[in-house]
């Protein structure tokens, strides 16, 4: 699903700053595909979603792999504030 997202942020808004990636091991992306629809079939779904993301020079990857939620909404928060703060340290005047 975070596929079929990042296509249509892609397509929908080609000019944002914000294009992210979040990614797994294929056991993992498995394990919680399982967890959340109680079915198998996360690396067909992603093998066919994959080939429709567009990549750019500004998107950042996460591997997921090792992390909870609230660590990749961290990564993701951190990242967004840099950009749109023009990638100044916050409280800098420079």
């Amino acid at each position: 699903m975070i596929y079929a997202i990042l296509r249509f942020l892609s397509h929908t808004l080609p000019d944002t700053p914000f294009k992210i990636f979040l990614d797994a091991t294929e056991e993992i992306r498995e394990q919680r595909h399982f967890e959340t629809t109680n079915s198998r079939g996360a690396a067909k779904r992603d093998l066919y979603d994959a080939s429709n993301v567009i990549f750019t020079e500004n998107t950042l990857m996460i591997d997921t792999t090792k992390l909870h939620p609230a660590e990749v909404s961290g990564i993701i928060l951190v990242e967004v504030f840099w950009r749109a703060s023009g990638g100044k340290a916050s409280g800098t005047d420079v």
